[in-house]
């Protein structure tokens, strides 16, 4: 019988009794089609060339993910990472590339879940983004005669904008009327500053941080406007392109959100405007001239990265927050008239222009987190302890950078994360830098939910119940340890029977020098979990790690939670328990219809052991008492026969211990 069979009967019964019981399983199965992409690199395909780490994190898929993927060679988004301005993602070479916008293109619901920013929700929710440290805009100066008299002072004038389109004059450009008598003549340049926060520094006291700047670009889209900043006219004899240069912005953009202009030299708005004029020149080169023209609009994609990675080092080392650059046509200032003035125009805004950084790693602790499973009744719960494990590891100061997230991974999928990937994170490219890496596991167990499967305690990885045994993670973990010379791996599986990870015999489980295997009960045993909350086991044993505490401390605390300080519970230790049992023992009696009543009588003896008391520990019904059925072990010497009694254990205990009471997240 499916497990939602069963819950339907016992609430109906613990409904009739007026009992508030929390129902605690180890399930049965149903079917799914799992859904994750084939191939090496681990991810879930939102659409064609889209691929993301957490699928539970996104919604709505609109316009800007499509024209990344339509665009770019994308490797799988980490939406942890991910702003209204950002976006990462892990390459298969072990390489980070973030893609950057001047504008908010998404936004996080009260849940968590991002979704596309689309056009009716675009206004509220860039607004909420704005005093971020992202914008774009232009600055302008003009001079010009009225009736051959030089009456007209000069203006400066600047346009700053953080959400919405804003065309972005590039250039020179000129106005003759009253036959020829009275004219202007103005140039302006263009700039764009990029949020760079979510980047990691180059030095985090041990916990790793950028490496080295791989690649620069920017991307920007150069319009078909033919118009110059105050009229909606073409000149026939003006130039339809520019030669873009592209340079660094030194200061920061100023925080205006209007447009701004004066006649007044020397006033504070004159001088903002033309240190923001001078700005956009004077800094370093890094592109052009690049020949653009409004005859040919469209995207371009520009690599800055041999002037630009060090300037970006450099903000990064003095943790500022932004990136900027200046468009400025060559070709200004040449004589408006004289030289065929005219100019481009790009467009500001969302997807229209675009900072692109690939970076590789220090070499750091990593993690990561897998939640396999069969998407039943317990998926709930094995996904909520393994993203609870995922947030106390960025709590303890881990970068999303190092943090995997894998639900229901295909077996290939797995072994190349730590097989190829992960080396890549860890592997000591300073000195003798060793590190460690945390592999959290979190699933039924074959035992349990495929009681005649001759490989109780494999892994049950997905859907498509592919399974993971002791001996391909141990070989997995050799090639990782050799190519990486990582320091210490820490194990953690928690699923019904996950003892056998250690081995039932010495040498059939993953233990090993330099190891530390932990599982949530033994080999002959199953594991407990509730079904709208958290594994047992694992929710104290991240409790643990969040208050500081090491993974042999943790070890500790959430086996006293699981184990009890004696051997056996009496009847008088679960009072509300035997309460609950005698009522539904004496309600099934009552029933009239003797089928019927045998029918319930063998459910409710086949899962009373599903019952828990208040605070949510296992029970199972001896002939006169309760005894607990779940036994956690911890094997850090390598000899594969692991440590953990029925009792609440104090480490080291039989050889093991010493070292995970040593060891820190």
């Amino acid at each position: 019988m499916k497990i939602g069979a069963i819950t339907t009967v016992l609430l109906l019964i613990f409904a009739s009794l007026g009992a508030n019981v929390t129902l605690v399983v180890a399930t049965d199965s149903k079917d799914t089609e799992c859904g994750y992409t084939e191939g090496n690199l681990y991810g879930f395909p939102l659409i064609k060339g889209y691929q993301v780490d957490r699928p539970d994190k996104i919604g709505n898929v609109g316009n800007f993910t499509r024209f990344l993927a339509e665009n770019f060679n994308l490797g799988v988004e980490i939406v942890e990472k991910r702003t209204p301005t950002s976006r990462f993602f892990r390459n298969s070479d072990g390489t980070i590339t973030a893609y950057f916008t001047v504008s908010p293109t998404c936004y996080q619901d009260e849940r968590g879940v991002w979704h596309d920013i689309t056009d009716e929700k675009s206004t509220d929710i860039e607004s909420q983004w704005e005093g971020k440290s992202c914008c774009y805009g232009y600055v302008w100066y003009r001079y010009g005669k009225d009736l051959g008299v030089e009456r007209w002072p000069p203006k400066v004038g600047c346009r700053v904008s953080r959400s919405g389109t804003l065309y972005l004059p590039v250039g020179q450009h000129a106005r003759k009327w009253n036959l020829g008598t009275s004219s202007y003549q103005y140039y302006s340049r263009a700039f764009a500053q990029w949020d760079i926060s979510s980047i990691p520094r180059f030095t985090r006291d041990g916990y790793g941080g950028v490496d080295s700047i791989e690649r620069v670009r920017i991307s920007f889209y150069v319009s078909s406007e033919r118009k110059d900043l105050f009229h909606n006219e073409d000149y026939p004899g003006h130039r339809q392109y520019a030669d873009l240069m592209i340079y660094n912005l030194e200061g920061c953009v100023p925080s205006w959100y209007e447009n701004v202009s004066t006649t007044d030299q020397g006033s504070e708005e004159w001088n903002k405007i033309m240190q923001m004029m001078n700005d956009c020149r004077d800094g370093i080169l890094y592109a052009g001239p690049i020949k653009v023209s409004r005859k040919n609009p469209g995207a371009i994609t520009i690599d800055i990265t041999e002037r630009a990675s060090d300037r970006l080092k450099y903000h990064l080392n003095e943790d500022l927050k932004w990136f900027a650059v200046g468009f400025v046509d060559k070709n200004e200032n040449e004589g408006a008239f004289e030289n065929e003035c005219g100019g481009i125009v790009l467009k500001g805004g969302g997807s229209y222009l675009i900072l692109e950084v690939t970076y590789t790693l220090l070499p750091a602790r990593c993690a990561i987190f897998v939640e396999g499973g069969v998407d039943d009744d317990l998926q709930y719960c094995f996904h909520r302890t393994a993203s609870y494990g995922y947030e106390t590891f960025k709590e303890l100061g881990y970068y999303d950078d190092y943090l995997f997230y894998l639900k229901w991974p295909q077996k290939s999928e797995l072994k190349y994360l730590i097989t190829e990937t992960v080396p890549k994170y860890i592997k000591h490219r300073v000195g003798n830098q060793h590190c460690d890496l945390f592999i959290y596991f979190i699933d039924h167990g074959v035992g349990t939910i495929n009681p005649a499967s001759p490989m109780k305690g494999n892994f049950l990885l997905n859907p498509d119940w592919e399974e993971m045994t002791p001996r391909e993670l141990d070989n997995w973990l050799d090639e990782m340890e050799e190519k990486s010379g990582a320091g210490f791996t820490i194990i953690l599986i928690e699923s019904c029977y996950s003892g056998v990870f250690i081995g039932k015999e010495p040498g059939e489980g993953v233990s090993g020098l330099r190891r530390v295997v932990m599982t949530s009960t033994d080999a002959n045993n199953p594991a407990w979990g509730n079904t709208n909350g958290y594994a047992f086991f694992s929710k104290p044993f991240f409790d643990a790690l969040r208050d500081g505490k090491t993974y042999g401390e943790a070890w500790e605390y959430a086996d006293s939670k699981i184990d009890p300080p004696k051997k056996k519970i009496y009847v008088n230790d679960a009072p509300r328990n035997i309460d609950i049992i005698t009522k539904i023992n004496k309600y099934i009696k009552t029933i009239e219809n003797i089928s019927i009543g045998k029918i319930l009588m063998e459910i409710f003896e086949g899962i009373l052991k599903l019952i828990v008391n208040e605070s949510c520990s296992p029970f199972l019904k001896g002939s006169n008492e309760f005894q607990r059925e779940q036994n956690p072990k911890i094997d850090d010497n390598g000899d594969g026969k692991g440590a953990g009694t029925q009792y609440a254990d104090k480490l080291p205990l039989g050889g093991d211990g010493k070292t995970a009471k040593q060891l820190r997240p």
